[in-house]
């Protein structure tokens, strides 16, 4: 018979595991564990009979994106595709395209600093020469902190809370700790009020390619966003349009699906190639 993986099997398992990459480096990637973002099933309960061996491992990269890698393509949830086939995130459709290798180092919830972070670390492991960033709000950073020898990120916006039982990530901290953590960093966030935080990332994402010789395309799906962009002379593809209430959406009635990415890759491809 098939072991039930979701919220409430698997205790072990869940002591040991956290929502994000964990890494014996500081600034490592950062990336989502598991397949819980690729479920189609959106709320966890008893219902539910998936069985996936990914559930709640802690992923390596080399697990997430295989290389070689041509095109490194980073973001937040809109990149890395929640509720979606990877099949049908808009790097993978990019790579059916333009017949180039991509890599979604795409992290739901991330902000500027987990781009950079993850550009950095793409370069430096996979050598990529063209990235693609479609950059998210400006109210959001990472929380980083260590716990036992090892280095945790785990990315924040204003509302967000720590979305777990007393279980998970147990054997690293308890839940009173990371509760505390992301209050600190959603304080940081509302005092920020001019995003300079996040403007800072931005333009050093810019230095860092123009530094290795990177082809940075950006865009974003942000209006705020976008205009800082265009300020700062960017490489800009078009404007992500957000699905509007009409249209279909991913599993969760919320993010873009597969037809809002073919129309974004309809619009970029030719500049990209």
């Amino acid at each position: 018979m098939t072991e039930k993986v979701n919220y409430k099997f698997n205790k072990d398992q869940q002591k040991n595991w956290f929502p994000y990459t964990i890494s014996i480096k500081p600034d490592d990637f950062i990336l989502q564990n598991g397949v819980h973002g690729r479920c189609p099933h959106v709320i966890c309960d008893d219902s539910c009979n998936q069985h996936n061996p990914l559930y709640w491992k802690n992923l390596q990269v080399e697990e997430v994106v295989q290389g070689p890698v041509e095109i490194g393509c980073f973001g937040c949830s809109y990149t890395y595709g929640v509720f979606l086939k990877e099949s049908d995130t808009w790097p993978s459709l990019l790579q059916q395209s333009v017949s180039r290798q991509t890599g979604n180092f795409g992290l739901p919830g991330g902000g500027a600093d987990a781009c950079l972070i993850n550009l950095t670390n793409a370069y430096n492991h996979y050598k990529i020469k063209t990235a693609i960033i479609l950059f998210p709000l400006m109210d959001r950073r990472l929380l980083k902190f260590e716990s036992k020898d090892l280095f945790f990120q785990m990315p924040i916006q204003s509302y967000s809370e720590w979305p777990f039982d007393e279980l998970v990530s147990q054997n690293y901290f308890d839940k009173t700790f990371i509760t505390e953590k992301i209050k600190d960093i959603k304080k940081e966030i509302t005092l920020d009020i001019n995003n300079t935080y996040t403007k800072e990332k931005i333009l050093q994402t810019k230095h860092f390619c123009e530094k290795n010789g990177i082809t940075l395309f950006a865009s974003s799906w942000s209006r705020e966003t976008e205009s800082f962009l265009k300020t700062n002379n960017f490489n800009l593809l078009p404007f992500y349009e957000s699905p509007s209430g009409s249209e279909e959406l991913a599993a969760d009635n919320l993010h873009p699906c597969r037809t809002q990415n073919l129309k974004w890759v309809s619009n970029i491809e030719t500049s990209i190639l």
